[in-house]
């Protein structure tokens, strides 16, 4: 992906936005330059909850629910209002709120990673998901420890490609 996003060319990550307004449609080499508004306020305390609403939640709770997902990143203001039952988040069952983890910079959209698909050696997982909702003190800690200032040195270069993913795009 253009914007730095190298765990997404391994297949199993996605960005899903959290604006669902209807979008124009833009030519390619645009779409990477769309800004879409936070679902936090600015300090980044909670939910904007004229941004953030029920159907955000439901699309949420909907890629929870799919089997194929392993886990899905959020801002931890959002994870917080779900676990608090915001948008109906705790009606009903609530497993799929385990799937659900903090992560800064995930304000705007979520990431979504999918489970290795069966057959696919090359494929990695993750360390398994702790046990629980995740509606506990581990979430507490993500608002008593602010993310580290963005780095001042460049980032290293990108990986090459995995070979099998270079082949698929060479044609071979």
């Amino acid at each position: 992906m253009v914007s730095g996003h190298a765990a997404h060319e391994n297949g199993v990550d996605v960005d899903i936005w959290f604006n669902l307004d209807p979008k124009p449609a833009l030519p390619p080499e645009a779409r990477e330059e769309v800004e879409l508004p936070s679902m936090v306020l600015p300090d980044k305390s909670d939910i904007d909850r004229s941004r953030f609403g029920e159907g955000q939640v439901r699309l949420l709770r909907l890629a929870a629910n799919d089997p194929r997902v392993d886990r899905i990143f959020v801002h931890p203001a959002i994870k917080r209002a779900l676990c608090q039952g915001f948008g109906n988040a705790g009606d009903g069952d609530t497993g799929w709120l385990h799937r659900i983890r903090p992560w800064y910079g995930h304000d705007e959209h979520f990431h979504v990673r999918l489970s290795c698909p069966a057959g696919s050696p090359d494929c990695v997982g993750q360390p398994a998901v702790p046990p629980g909702d995740g509606c506990d003190a581990s979430l507490d800690w993500w608002f008593t420890h602010p993310p580290a200032a963005a780095p001042t040195t460049p980032p290293p270069p990108r990986p090459p490609l995995p070979k099998a993913c270079a082949a698929l795009l060479s044609g071979e």
